[in-house]
């Protein structure tokens, strides 16, 4: 199946985020895409999607050329297409092409810290939950985390699975829990070091999805925090989780359509 070459949106800057992390041993070509978006220098930026998955992404700007690729998906044809298609929406649009262009090693590399990502909506009073669901209906949002996430593994407490009654399509499920019994379409384990350990072996970036108890377990561990912060509070709210940012630093944000404001977080200290 040949993959879609399209303009980024809104929606797939978590996922664009995510392909660069996977292709380069350091965060500094992710932060860099961000950095470009953020000054408005960044003048391409096209995604190759393969199954409603962002696999791939090319980015043109700031005098540079970026390309990422997951790897599972490279050796395919993806990164040619994706550079084809950018050179000549450059060429259209009247961009200067880059004198160098950065590419992922040809090598997979050691990353400083193994990937762990979690992805999370908070209120203003850090509500979380509300009687097993999350408290809003923010569209954006939710395309939002089916974006980012589709494509890649999992992770879950007990209480999430059961909102849901059945996997997340597209993804790799895992489930943390002590009490719960065999699953159809999901991977049960008994801690979150044991779901984190077994994501790692399935794909590039694993994600922690809730509850609050798993995001506490997994802050000190994530190398990524995908936070959608929701101007509206939610009364009702029964799961209220406070995320301690104080040893996190912004890489990148925005404000999506309904008021509510995206951040990507890293650790000071990598």
């Amino acid at each position: 199946m040949k993959a879609l070459v399209r303009a980024e949106r809104p929606t797939d800057r978590g996922a664009i985020d995510v392909v660069h992390l996977a292709s380069f041993p350091t965060p500094a070509e992710a932060t860099l895409v961000a950095k470009l978006r953020a000054t408005g220098d960044l003048s391409i930026s096209l995604v190759a999607e393969l199954d409603k998955s962002i696999v791939g992404h090319v980015a043109f700007g700031g005098g540079r050329g970026l390309i990422g690729v997951l790897p599972a998906y490279r050796h395919q044809g993806i990164a040619a297409g994706l550079l084809e298609a950018g050179i000549e929406t450059c060429r259209a649009a009247g961009v200067e092409l880059p004198p160098a262009f950065v590419e992922p090693p040809t090598e997979r590399t050691r990353q400083r810290r193994e990937p762990l990502a979690m992805i999370l909506a908070l209120g203003p009073k850090g509500e979380l939950g509300q009687s097993g669901r999350v408290p809003w209906d923010v569209r954006e949002d939710r395309a939002f985390f089916a974006t980012t996430t589709r494509g890649h593994a999992v992770i879950m407490g007990r209480r999430t699975w059961e909102e849901r009654r059945s996997p997340l399509p597209g993804r790799t499920n895992f489930v943390v829990s002590t009490s719960i019994g065999p699953l159809e379409g999901a991977e049960s384990f008994s801690t979150l070091s044991a779901a984190i350990a077994a994501a790692r072996a399935r794909g590039a970036m694993p994600f922690v999805i809730g509850g609050a108890r798993l995001y506490e377990e997994g802050l000190g561990e994530a190398t990524r925090v995908y936070l959608t912060e929701i101007g509206e509070p939610a009364p009702e709210a029964d799961v209220f989780f406070h995320l301690d940012r104080s040893r996190l630093v912004e890489v990148a944000s925005w404000f999506g359509a309904s008021g509510e404001r995206y951040r990507i977080l890293e650790p000071l200290t990598r």
